[in-house]
């Protein structure tokens, strides 16, 4: 199993993190990671922070990796199942 919590989200090159993570996957393993998507608090925070602070030129918002068609696409072939899951959670003070 290759297990990410929220750290791939913020490697610079995409495919280099994808590549990484298929490259170390055993045959028939698992890919599981946590991202924050771009309609959630924390994914709604990126995106007014970029608004005043863009990234760098041709690095992407970590946010995308909530997309699962962006996801999907990034894993392109090297998967064999796809499965995305919304979940919510609460933090208390």
């Amino acid at each position: 199993m290759v297990l990410s919590q929220f750290g791939h989200m913020f490697a610079p090159r995409p495919e280099v993190a994808v590549s990484e993570m298929l490259r170390v996957l055993k045959p028939g393993g698992t890919i599981a990671f946590a991202t924050w998507p771009g309609e959630q608090l924390i994914g709604r925070l990126f995106s007014l922070i970029a608004r005043y602070v863009p990234p760098p030129p041709g690095i992407p918002s970590p946010v995308q990796w909530g997309d699962v068609a962006t996801v999907q696409q990034r894993l392109g072939d090297g998967v064999q199942r796809l499965h995305a899951e919304r979940a919510s959670w609460a933090s208390r003070r």
